[in-house]
Order: structure tokens, then C-alpha cells, then sequence
């Protein structure tokens, strides 16, 4: 009697510490759930006003981003999140007990937590060699004039002045940039075009949550802010309206904090060889290459030389994928056949971490394939698989590449206009994007070119119907792009064509007042504005 009572007093205060310890979990594990499918409001349900919500916090957000100074455009990697300013909002306004929302002045509190950029100035060198053949009169031996060939080189150097990312201080810390020149040569047909340049050799970070902290202290009235603190603003950030619930962090797993970045990806300045890399490794090893961009994002934000902090054992990870010593031991691949399997060679590492993420089972349940190939953090997972679906058109975001690598001024946008030639209002179709001749154009998204006119000169206004040469290409779902006024291209029609490739070079064929590149996306056959569609928006 006396074991069968201790056991009932035994059971009543395992109940009692439950209903006191779970039903706050249950209730915070709700509220995330619901903020994740967009229930900003506490409605219990995403609607219109959640929408509208949401707007407003994205335009503050939006508001305080100091735009765009660099000429490879890295400042996008740090545009503040929405999330963030509605989360600090959010329970701002919980204190106050205080239903609506906005509380407080958002876009003052999107200034204090937007990134803070510094450059320094730099140069980008164009040299463009055009080999022709020139006929000249001379006299033979007989005395005679005669018409001979000659082959020469015209010679053309552009030197822009461009500014480069130095450190970019963000609310979770600083990114301290490194640069080194690169020259590349490009040739087709007649004609070679040299780009010199200073590229990132490495991205340093030091982190300090201090301005975070300072925000959370003066909108939450708080002495000093800790970690469980900021972790709460920071998983109610990445959650809000992503669809993706975690509240794993409450009971020790890695949060999403961890692995939230403020930007979007932007890999259309990445290397023609590592985006053909990941399309072969993926389709080698049957895995998304979308998702081995991702990995390669979160891992190491592209950086092929990176190394990691030491794991509980003490190794560091290394290189693009950031692969331990001992796994890429088993799991290393020579993937360009140079004869070495390097992890610190972009790729192979692309190609080994095709092949490992193929063994974890990638194509069974992703998830847990990048849980495992983590370490094991779902939040990592989740991450990746949330990136790799927006960074395609086909993938939703719409998101398209900067056609123009290196230049930037919009020179004529989309809608009415008064026509620079005819002087009659029109409606322009695209953008004009000013940049010298002979600057390569490149691909905006992978597709198949479906027109090509390359018999233009400049002068002929009328040639290809005022578009002078230009290129087309499909990209499915009945997005395609147009690339106008160019002076040279350098595909043909039914080639199939990879996200930054060159097709062309900037010119000034057609009915067109000076070299610049006229860029159009069209739906369906309707032109669009461009600018909502592109990776980079100035």
C-alpha cells in the first residue's frame, strides 16, 4: 500500500511538471508554427492583413539598405531581413501589451539594424584586340600597283573606375574583404577581349551581436540581452513566413540563427567552369545542382580557400563544401582529373560533395541527407533546401543574373519614354544598360537560344528591326530574354546555354545612339520590367 501511494505521488508530480514545463513549449511551439506559414497577426490564419503586415515590414526593410556602390554588386549578400525588423516589433509591442502592429517606428528601427558599408577604389581594365584584313595599294617588282591583304590588330582599352566591398558591418558582425588581381581572356572569332581586375580572395568574419543587442535593449526596454534572448528574436526572424517551423533551438538543437543569411544568393559572377561543375557533379550523381550551389553558399559563401572552426575532435573543415579531413579521406574525388583530389580545388570538392551527398541518399529524403552531411543540424537542412528552391526562375524566386557583369548604370528603364532618335513618346520595352563595346554579355539564366541575328553593322538603324544583332533564349514556362544592339555574338541557334555565359558583346548596332546593352524579359510573349526579375537591382 505504502509503494502503490509513493507511486501515485510519484505519477501526479510527473503530470504537474509536464503541464508546467510542456504546455509553455506547446504554446511557443504553436506560435511558430503559425508565424512560419505567415500568421503574422495572431489570427491563427495567414491572410490578406498578414500580407499587407508583411509589406510593411519588407519596405522598411528594403528602405534601409544604403544600395548598391560596388561594381560585383556584394552588398546583396547583407540586405537585412525582413524578419528581423518584425521580430523585434513583435515583442516590443508584447511588452507593451500592445495588439497592433507596427509598434513602433519601423523604419527607424530598419536604419539601426541595416549593414554599414565601406569601399575602397579600384579599376577594371578592357582590352579588346579585333584582328581584320585590310587592303592597301603597293608596288611589285614589275612597277605595277597591285592590291595586297594584310592582316592587323585594332586595339581598344577601356579603364573603368569601379568600387569595391571593403568591410560590410552587419548586426551579427563584421565581413572584412581581401582582393587580388585576376586578368581573363576571353576569344572568339576574330576578336579577344583581356579583363583586368582585383576579385574577392577571401571574406574574414569577426562576429559581435552588439548592435543586435543594443536594438533589443532599447526596444525592449532591457538591461542587458542574453543568448536565450537573442536567440528568440533571432528564430521568430528567419521563421516569419518561410513555411519552415523550427522550434528545435528550445530544447538545445542548433537554431536557424545559426544559419540565417541576410541576402539572397548571387552566384552569376561565379566562374563558368563551377557552374558547370555543379550541373555535371548533379547530374553525375543524380543530385540538384541548385542544391549543391546552396551548400556551397552556406558552407562557405563560395570561398574555395576557406577553413573552418574546429569540430568537437579538433579537425577543420575545409575548402568550398567544407569537408573534414577524415571524411574527405573516404569521400574525396578528383573531379577535374588533374590527378589529386584537392579540397581545396573547387572542383573537386563540387564533384566529392555530389558523391557524398548521393551515399547519405539525397534523392530518398534531402533533408536528412544534409542533416547528416551537417553534423547534424536540421536548421542547416532546412536552410539549404530553402535556398536551392529560389534561386532559379523555374524555382519561384524569378531572380535572373546581371547581364552586364561589371556595369551598372541604367541608362534608359522600362515604360513611356520620349525615343532618344525619333523624339516620339514610346513605350520602351526593356532596359538599357550603358557599358563600353566589346564588354562581354553573359547569359541571365541557363536556357536554349532561340534566335540569333549577327549580321548587323553599326549605322544601319534598320538591321534586325532596330535591334541590330541580337540573341533570344527560352528558358521554359514562357520566360524568355532578349539581348539587343550587340556587336558581336557568340552562339548560335539550338545551342543550350548556362547561367553567365558569354553570348555576346556589348555594341551599338540597330537604332541605338551609343554601345549599350537593351535587355528584355518577356512572359508569354509580353515584355515585362525587367528590374523585378534580376539578381541585381540598382
Amino acid at each position: 500500500m505504502r509503494n502503490r501511494r509513493l507511486r501515485i505521488v510519484v505519477v501526479v508530480l510527473v503530470i504537474v511538471f509536464g503541464i508546467l514545463i510542456g504546455l509553455p513549449i506547446l504554446y511557443i511551439s504553436a506560435f511558430f508554427g503559425n508565424v512560419a506559414m505567415g500568421d503574422l497577426t495572431g489570427s491563427n490564419e495567414a491572410n490578406e492583413e498578414d500580407e499587407a503586415l508583411r509589406q510593411k515590414y519588407l519596405e522598411a526593410a528594403e528602405s534601409a539598405f544604403p544600395g548598391v556602390k560596388s561594381y560585383n554588386a556584394e552588398e546583396l549578400k547583407y540586405k537585412l531581413h525582413w524578419g528581423l525588423v518584425y521580430a523585434v516589433d513583435l515583442y516590443s509591442a508584447e511588452l507593451e501589451r500592445s495588439g497592433e502592429l507596427p509598434y513602433n517606428n519601423i523604419r527607424r528601427l530598419a536604419e539601426r539594424l541595416a549593414p554599414k558599408f565601406e569601399y575602397k577604389d579600384s579599376t577594371i581594365t578592357i582590352v579588346t584586340e579585333t584582328k581584320k584584313i585590310v587592303e592597301k595599294e603597293e608596288v611589285d617588282e614589275t612597277g605595277e600597283t597591285v592590291i595586297v591583304q594584310e592582316e592587323v590588330v585594332e586595339t581598344e582599352t577601356v579603364v573603368d573606375e569601379v568600387l569595391l566591398l571593403v568591410t560590410a558591418d552587419t548586426f551579427r558582425g563584421t565581413y572584412f574583404y581581401s582582393y587580388e588581381w585576376e586578368t581573363v581572356e576571353y576569344e572568339w572569332d576574330n576578336t579577344k577581349v583581356t579583363i583586368t581586375q582585383e576579385v574577392v580572395s577571401g571574406i574574414d568574419f569577426k562576429q559581435s551581436y552588439e548592435r543586435l543587442d543594443d536594438v533589443i535593449k532599447r526596444y525592449l526596454d532591457m538591461d542587458r540581452v542574453s543568448e536565450d534572448d537573442r536567440t528568440l528574436i533571432l528564430e521568430t526572424a528567419f521563421s516569419a513566413g518561410t513555411g519552415n517551423e523550427h522550434f528545435g533551438f528550445l530544447i538545445g538543437m542548433p537554431g536557424y540563427s545559426n544559419y540565417l543569411n541576410i541576402g539572397g544568393i548571387d552566384f552569376s559572377n561565379l566562374p563558368p567552369e563551377w557552374i558547370q561543375a555543379f550541373q555535371d557533379a548533379g547530374k553525375r550523381y543524380n543530385v540538384d545542382w541548385m542544391i549543391l550551389v546552396a551548400v556551397a553558399f552556406v558552407e562557405s559563401s563560395f570561398n574555395p580557400n576557406a577553413v573552418g572552426p574546429p569540430n568537437r575532435t579538433g579537425e577543420l573543415a575545409q575548402g568550398l563544401m567544407q569537408f573534414l579531413p577524415s571524411t574527405w579521406a573516404i569521400y574525396g574525388i578528383d573531379g577535374d582529373g588533374d590527378g589529386k583530389a584537392d579540397p581545396f580545388n573547387p572542383i573537386d570538392a563540387i564533384y566529392s560533395a555530389a558523391y557524398y551527398l548521393s551515399v547519405l541518399g539525397i534523392n530518398e529524403d534531402p533533408r536528412q541527407a544534409l542533416y547528416r552531411y551537417s553534423g547534424g543540424s536540421y536548421a542547416y537542412a532546412d536552410r539549404v533546401l530553402s535556398l536551392s528552391q529560389t534561386m532559379t526562375v523555374g524555382g519561384g524566386s524569378g531572380q535572373l543574373a546581371w547581364p552586364v557583369p561589371g556595369h551598372s548604370r541604367i541608362t534608359s528603364p522600362f515604360g513611356p519614354r520620349v525615343h532618344p532618335i525619333t523624339g516620339q513618346r514610346s513605350f520602351h520595352n526593356g532596359v538599357d544598360i550603358g557599358a563600353p563595346r566589346h564588354v562581354p554579355v553573359v547569359a541571365a539564366e541557363s536556357g536554349r537560344v532561340v534566335t540569333v541575328v549577327s549580321h548587323c553593322r553599326e549605322g544601319n538603324q534598320s538591321c534586325g528591326g532596330g535591334y541590330g544583332n541580337y540573341v533570344v533564349i527560352e528558358h521554359g514556362s514562357g520566360l524568355r530574354t532578349l539581348y539587343a544592339h550587340l556587336w558581336s555574338t557568340s552562339v548560335r541557334v539550338g545551342d543550350d546555354v548556362l547561367r553567365g555565359q558569354i553570348i555576346g558583346t556589348v555594341g551599338s548596332t540597330g537604332r541605338s545612339t551609343g554601345p549599350h546593352l537593351h535587355f528584355e524579359v518577356r512572359i508569354n510573349g509580353s515584355p515585362v520590367d525587367p528590374m523585378p526579375y534580376l539578381q541585381f537591382v540598382y
